[in-house]
């Protein structure tokens, strides 16, 4: 009986964790992208962004911006930078750089993401003395540049990667050729 028991409580421990379910969110019928249902739609973390969720008890956070391939190149140039996707993505980076303290990257990675030229890659640093764990992916379409951008804590990075890895494998452009 007492084995029997026990049985019941793994079985029990197991059939009730979480399954993490997501949610399909389009915006302004230019992309879309599949986000936890745990996540809420917000307006607080970033003016600029155009996509803005989070959960604050779980200390996860999500924005997505999408901005205007051609201002984009004509910033770089004004800056006397190549006007391609990289010299972009790299800018971003250094900007990145400069507004935390102890920055510690990962190596940027090249590949493509639903026919989108992507970079993607961690930081782990300080944001006004708080430790902050960011994953990011920058894509390139005929005419945007997208910026994914998600954070929480450094001890809670382990438990959200798959989440993380799963919402920028999800990153779709809508409604026009995607390919560059």
């Amino acid at each position: 009986m007492k084995m029997f028991s026990l049985l019941l409580v793994v079985v029990l421990f197991v059939g009730c964790q979480k399954e993490t379910f997501y949610q399909t969110v389009k915006i302004k019928k230019q992309y879309s992208v599949a986000l936890p249902t745990f996540l809420k739609k917000t307006e607080v973390l970033n003016d600029e962004a155009s996509l803005q969720y989070q959960d604050t008890n779980k200390e996860f956070y999500v924005i997505v911006f999408d901005e205007p391939k051609i201002e984009a190149q004509q910033a770089l140039k004004s800056l006397a930078l190549p006007t391609d996707f990289t010299s972009y993505s790299d800018v971003v980076v250094k900007d990145i750089k400069a507004s935390l303290q102890n920055a510690d990257f990962s190596q940027i990675e090249n590949s493509t993401i639903n026919g989108l030229e992507a970079r993607t890659f961690s930081v782990t640093g300080n944001f006004d003395a708080i430790p902050i764990y960011y994953q990011m992916a920058h894509l390139q379409s005929k005419n945007t540049f997208y910026q994914i951008m998600m954070w929480t804590t450094p001890s809670k990075k382990e438990k959200y990667r798959d989440e993380m890895n799963k919402i920028i494998a999800s990153f779709k452009e809508l409604g026009r050729r995607a390919k560059i």
